[in-house]
């Protein structure tokens, strides 16, 4: 249940019928639906998934977040980074399951003509003021009050594409190159890899600043744009293995069934007890 929608299921104590729950992070902070979602979730045995350093959010927000890892049969994450932000927070030991590819793979394409596309977010926008670049340049983010007025102040040519699924496919078939930029604040460094993954998935080449979950590509990515390096087949088979969607589904469904082992386990020792 993405976190958008888990108040509502509480709010209305809408039935959803599982074996197992699995949580993600709130968006919001409303304590109510919280307070709410809480209670709904004790009911029966559930997975708490969270891949983004929230411990610094408003404290209703916090206490929620900790509350569901203590209640969680298993709580998820997807990298080790963040599995390491998780176990200095909070002592608990999260499995970690990284994010899967959602684009099929496409052919790699020639970089004797670089044309960039920016794969970033509204919130990192703003490292592109100081840069230069001169290349085709195509910035996809979220159109917001945060990107629009560091837009203004981009010193060279660039189109801007809105972000949606349908509009980030269409910008891979147009560009070879796509540059990826990171922060050294801890909420960003805990990121996961998908983007250098669906990047190389589809073909292009990947300049990337450092992040640790990035570096399991070194070999095949740079962190300049003076540097940038073709895309291999060896690349495209390491991102298959390890990222296609039926890889990380199995990695699920290996974890739900050892939650549905343990929970089966408890119930009979505690029958058990009780007799």
């Amino acid at each position: 249940m993405p976190g958008e929608y888990i108040g509502d299921y509480a709010i209305t104590n809408m039935p959803v019928e599982a074996d197992i729950h699995v949580y993600s992070k709130p968006y919001h902070d409303n304590a109510g639906l919280l307070a709410a979602t809480l209670e709904i979730a004790s009911r029966q045995p559930f997975v708490f998934d969270i891949c983004d350093d929230l411990f610094s959010r408003q404290p209703n927000v916090v206490s929620y977040i900790r509350q569901m890892m203590d209640m969680a049969a298993v709580v998820t994450t997807s990298t080790h980074a963040m599995q390491d932000l998780i176990r200095e927070e909070t002592g608990i030991e999260a499995v970690v399951i990284s994010d899967p590819c959602e684009f099929g793979q496409r052919p790699i394409k020639d970089i004797s003509e670089p044309r960039v596309m920016w794969f970033g977010t509204a919130t990192n926008i703003g490292l592109l003021k100081g840069t230069y670049i001169n290349y085709p340049f195509e910035i996809v983010c979220q159109l917001n009050e945060l990107t629009e007025p560091f837009l203004k102040k981009i010193p060279f040519d660039f189109t801007f594409t809105e972000w949606s699924l349908e509009s980030m496919q269409a910008a891979f078939d147009r560009n070879n190159v796509v540059f990826i930029p990171t922060s050294p604040l801890r909420k960003k460094q805990v990121k996961s890899p998908n983007r250098v993954a669906e990047s190389i998935r589809q073909g292009l080449s990947v300049v990337a600043g450092q992040l640790p979950a990035y570096q399991q590509f070194d070999r095949w990515i740079t962190d300049s744009l003076d540097d940038i390096r073709q895309i291999t087949p060896e690349a495209q088979q390491y991102v298959n293995d390890n990222f296609d969607i039926s890889v990380i589904g199995e990695q699920w469904k290996q974890l739900f069934r050892q939650v549905l082992s343990d929970s089966t386990s408890a119930v009979a020792t505690s029958t058990s007890m009780a007799g």
